[in-house]
């Protein structure tokens, strides 16, 4: 079924002629003022490509964390919410926080998870030992099978959030192999959206839409940053008489700082303290010597 019922040679181009062909013929079209939903506006024909490269690093790595703790828990039914599966779970992160340094899927009183993207960086580069501290309790065959996911998801990764030009057929050979070796040695595991998004359609976005260039200038890392700021800026630097005004004044601080003239000046005062940091620095250094001397 791997090696023979899973080409991968459709273009996102083709999904609209895809959805037609298995649309009934008989099944009947509201028009568009009779819609019930959201709008009653006809929905776009317009292809809207979503790209999410440093998310990917995210979504891919809670994945991949979710086998680790299946295989740990010799649980080979994808069930998350499983108890032995739970307890696999807090047994690899208190490994992972003793031996690494490092904290994995615990709740973040901001929301979300500990789990940051550097952290899901360093764990697909391997950095401090950290698949040798999380398998450590799995069989041999797997931790082979699992390094090699590892591997292949890290470079995937990679190109992904690179600004380099790329071989799309190599990429697409590499996806092809890696989502086989997936399905073949762990069948019983979920292939969530992401998963399939970076495996299946990864070489399409970056052939397609970004000029064989990997999607580097279309992440959202710049947005990401901005995510503090904002929380402050809003409750500190924003009315709060209605929703309106309290994004109108965030808008407004956030288009202040990024003005170019105000950036320069910044980047001007910042390069003056340096200046004078390192002539004091300097100056502190000869006084040594000449006190020594």
């Amino acid at each position: 079924m791997a090696h023979s019922g899973f080409p991968i040679n459709k273009l996102i181009n083709d999904a609209r002629q895809l959805f037609e062909e298995v649309d009934e013929e008989d099944y009947l079209k509201l028009p568009s003022n009779q819609r019930v939903g959201i709008t009653h506006q006809p929905t776009s024909k317009i292809d809207i490509i979503a790209a999410s490269p440093l998310h990917a690093y995210l979504c891919v790595f809670r994945w991949f964390m979710l086998l680790i703790y299946h295989l740990d828990a010799g649980h080979k039914v994808w069930a998350p919410s499983n108890s032995k599966v739970n307890s696999s779970m807090k047994r690899v992160r208190a490994i992972l926080q003793e031996r690494c340094n490092f904290s994995v899927d615990i709740p973040s009183s901001q929301g979300g998870t500990s789990t940051t993207g550097n952290i899901a960086q360093d764990c697909f580069l391997n950095k401090r030992d950290f698949l040798t501290w999380a398998t450590s309790s799995i069989n041999p065959s797997d931790k082979i099978s699992l390094e090699k996911i590892q591997t292949n998801l890290s470079v995937l990764l990679r190109l992904l959030n690179s600004g380099d030009m790329i071989n799309c057929d190599k990429m697409q050979e590499l996806c092809k192999e890696t989502y086989e070796f997936i399905l073949i040695e762990y069948p019983w595991a979920s292939i969530t959206p992401s998963l399939h998004k970076l495996l299946a359609h990864s070489f399409q976005l970056i052939g397609a839409y970004n000029n064989d260039k990997g999607l580097q200038n279309l992440s959202e890392e710049c947005l990401e940053s901005c995510n503090k700021f904002v929380r402050r800026y809003r409750e500190n630097l924003a009315r709060k008489t209605s929703f309106t005004d309290n994004v109108r004044d965030i808008l407004v601080r956030l288009l202040c700082c990024s003005d170019p003239i105000l950036v320069q000046n910044r980047l001007m005062h910042a390069k003056k303290k340096r200046d004078v940091a390192n002539s004091l620095q300097e100056i502190l250094y000869n006084s040594i010597l000449s006190d020594d001397l």
